[in-house]
């Protein structure tokens, strides 16, 4: 004899006893766990996405940290060239200024000579006024006759002095 249950999720169908579920609901189950299957793999996908996005968003927001930090240290470096810049160009005043004053000729011989020949010729001007300041006699260098008293700057015999000093006895 064959004896007939009801099923235990439904409770309408009768079904034989060796069996669980009836097909409707075997069907129903079945389908809920390839649901549940595929929920838990797109879940996962999800998940992984979502966490190499997050790592994404944090490589590009480092990227724009050391983007800043690269560029403030490049405006610093600008910031110490200009400075580098000013200070050499207040050096090349001052050398230019003292150079002028010991050719006493306001600045020319830089621009005639170049700077190594201006310091030379300003440097043997300078021991010769010291020479001058040490008891010694000057005289009129033959170089300012035919140049209306004006010394010639390229004269070998005063360096541009317009005066010659020699030691009295």
């Amino acid at each position: 004899m064959i004896t007939y249950k009801d099923c235990p999720e439904c409770g309408t169908r009768k079904i034989h006893e060796s069996v669980n579920l009836c097909e409707v609901c075997e069907t129903w189950a079945k389908a809920e766990q390839a649901i549940a299957a595929q929920d838990e793999i797109l879940t996962r996908r999800y998940n992984e996405q979502l966490a190499r996005a997050e790592q994404a968003e944090k490589d590009r927001l480092d990227q724009v940290k050391q983007s800043e930090s690269l560029k403030a240290q490049l405006d610093l470096a600008h910031k110490f060239h200009d400075v580098a810049v000013a200070e050499r160009n207040h050096a090349r005043h001052l050398l230019g200024e003292v150079l002028a004053v010991l050719n006493g000729d306001g600045g020319h011989a830089v621009q005639e000579l170049g700077w190594d020949a201006a310091t030379k010729r300003g440097l043997a001007r300078y021991h010769d006024m010291l020479a001058r300041a040490h008891g010694c006699v000057m005289y009129p260098c033959d170089c300012t006759y035919p140049r209306d008293g004006q010394a010639d700057p390229n004269c070998a015999a005063c360096n541009g002095l317009g005066a010659i000093t020699k030691k009295e006895i």
